[in-house]
């Protein structure tokens, strides 16, 4: 509606503000911080090589992770994709550097870039120039400039949704039943979550599906470097137990 595009114009706006005072404020900041702000502006050879790519491609995905843990979740399908379907391009989008700098250090082989400012005016250019039939967003990276403009182009779909009930709180309620209208389906990690969004949010059961967790397809499926050791020495027949992040 006409109202809800003015809102979006000001959001948009306030991000770019800021963006530009962050960037003003750069050298201030702490390293950390320095490196998240960085490489985030999309420029005409990026989108002009970005649309080279899609022109080639008969269908093209595009992935929305927060860091390196929605990286390795969304591995699984990327994999799989890149299997089975060569025809289809996919990219990669991390909201943080680390993300991008861990995919780096492991050499995907699928484009990735980094997030921009959360303006429809960003995203309008860079999901032009992507053209995507499919956007899955990874657990939780819900951004309303973002949601808008991929709307325009592409089914959306979130995976390895999940929240604990005691986090919907009244305010957390509010802002997911307005960011889940620019979802088109979603795949949670438990039974119980599917009850949890439709009750807490509105958003439509049959569009709602129980499918697990990728991060453990990850486990399964990811080549283990050392692995034959541990397995001819420590394993054998026995049950394991994988901890990660411990």
């Amino acid at each position: 509606s006409f109202g809800m595009r003015v809102l979006l114009i000001f959001y948009s706006l306030g991000m770019q503000l800021l963006y530009w005072l962050l960037q003003k404020l750069r050298e201030r900041l702490s390293s950390r911080l320095q490196s998240q702000i960085a490489g985030r502006e999309w420029n005409d050879a990026r989108l002009a090589e970005v649309k080279l790519l899609r022109s080639k491609a008969k269908s093209a995905i595009v992935y929305f992770c927060s860091s390196a843990g929605e990286y390795e979740q969304a591995k699984p399908l990327i994999e799989r994709f890149a299997a089975e379907h060569q025809e289809i391009m996919q990219h990669i989008i991390f909201f943080s550097f680390s993300g991008f700098h861990f995919a780096e250090v492991r050499g995907e082989a699928t484009p990735f870039s980094l997030a921009p400012p959360d303006t429809i005016w960003h995203w309008e250019r860079i999901l032009g120039a992507l053209d995507p039939t499919t956007v899955v967003i990874v657990r939780h990276e819900l951004w309303p400039a973002f949601l808008v403009a991929a709307r325009q182009w592409a089914k959306v779909v979130l995976i390895n949704a999940h929240r604990e009930p005691v986090e919907m709180h009244f305010f957390r309620r509010l802002v997911l039943r307005v960011l889940f209208r620019g979802l088109d389906q979603i795949f949670t990690v438990k039974k119980e979550d599917v009850d949890l969004f439709t009750e807490s949010t509105g958003f439509a059961r049959s569009n709602m599906a129980f499918c697990g967790d990728t991060k453990y397809d990850r486990v399964l499926n990811a080549p283990l470097s050392q692995g034959d050791v541990l397995h001819d020495q420590w394993v054998g027949e026995r049950k394991v137990l994988v901890a990660g992040s411990t």
